[in-house]
């Protein structure tokens, strides 16, 4: 969702822009996109009018992140490991549950070229375990 403050001589108007050309229908102080798909990533800006003139917001950016898969999974001596795949440049928090309700912070990894080795030595000391990565922002 992008927002909007201004403040001017009433009536205010709204016209929401992406790549320069009007978005039909997005003339309020905020606009949201839904299932946000990487055709809607870019330039948005929204102009803000009065009977006096036009003004032009800064540009906000709308991006994507890919989020982190865990692959390459095994069990070696007690040590379960896997290979953390997502967009490189991002810190990502490695999460543990036995529940899959109660979810605790194993660990906080930095992904420098799009892969990281992760293992978790303690693995064995417990009947279920499992892992999830999110990205820290």
């Amino acid at each position: 969702m992008f927002s909007v403050k201004a403040a001017g001589s009433a009536p205010l108007s709204y016209q929401w822009r992406f790549f320069g050309s009007n978005i039909s229908g997005a003339t309020l102080s905020n606009f949201s996109r839904s299932n946000v798909q990487d055709a809607y990533t870019g330039p948005y800006v929204v102009l803000v009018g009065n009977p006096l003139g036009w003004v032009t917001s800064t540009v906000a950016n709308l991006s994507l992140t890919t989020a982190p898969l865990l692959g390459s999974v095994q069990m070696t001596g007690g040590v379960f490991t896997f290979v953390l795949s997502g967009p490189p440049g991002f810190n990502y928090a490695v999460e543990r549950s036995s529940n899959l309700n109660d979810w605790m912070v194993l660990s906080t990894v930095s992904n420098s070229n799009g892969l990281v080795l992760f293992a978790d030595p303690s693995a064995s000391n417990f009947v279920y375990r499992y892992y999830r990565a999110r990205l820290i922002p």
